[in-house]
């Protein structure tokens, strides 16, 4: 397997391969490759931090992070927000969403992000450190459980928040 970023010219196959891996899931709309369509064409997309998996010349594997913030006193917070991540239904549990997960937090620690955002499941995000976002006193602006909020943060003594999590406005929030 083989990691490695998406070229603009493949939004095709991304949109493929997300839609595809999102037919099974438990809390998807159908919209999840168009998201990413959104996304790409967003201030909020950031190059370099969409990456695809492939064995053997098959996409196997997608996941991207987009810019987001935490509003604070001392100004906003630069953060990553992860979404989505896809695995192709013959590839799953094979460690693929692993590690395009691991590539891109491994890249937003190293290029200085303050920390990463998702909306997921704990039981899967907590082993890559992900905890309840609001064990940092921060919240996010949808209505769901805190549970599925999640944070990490790579920052020292990080500012209070002051308001919700800013995600880009593709995700509607």
């Amino acid at each position: 397997m083989r990691i490695r970023e998406v070229l603009s010219s493949e939004g095709d196959a991304v949109r493929r391969l997300v839609t595809e891996a999102f037919l099974t899931a438990e809390h998807a709309d159908g919209t999840e490759g168009e998201l990413v369509g959104r996304l790409r064409s967003s201030p909020d997309f950031l190059p370099g931090y969409e990456i695809a998996a492939e064995d053997r010349g098959e996409w196997i594997g997608h996941a991207m992070m987009t810019r987001g913030s935490v509003p604070t006193k001392e100004g906003d917070l630069p953060v990553l927000v992860l979404a989505p991540v896809s695995v192709a239904l013959p590839h799953r549990r094979k460690g693929v969403g692993a590690q395009l997960v691991e590539t891109l937090l491994e890249k937003g620690r190293r290029e200085g992000w303050a920390g990463a955002v998702v909306l997921g499941d704990s039981a899967y995000y907590g082993r890559f450190g992900f905890v309840e976002a609001s064990t940092f006193g921060w919240t996010f602006p949808f209505d769901v459980p805190a549970e599925y909020a999640l944070a990490q943060v790579w920052k020292d003594d990080p500012p209070r928040a002051v308001g919700p999590v800013r995600f880009s406005p593709v995700f509607g929030a």
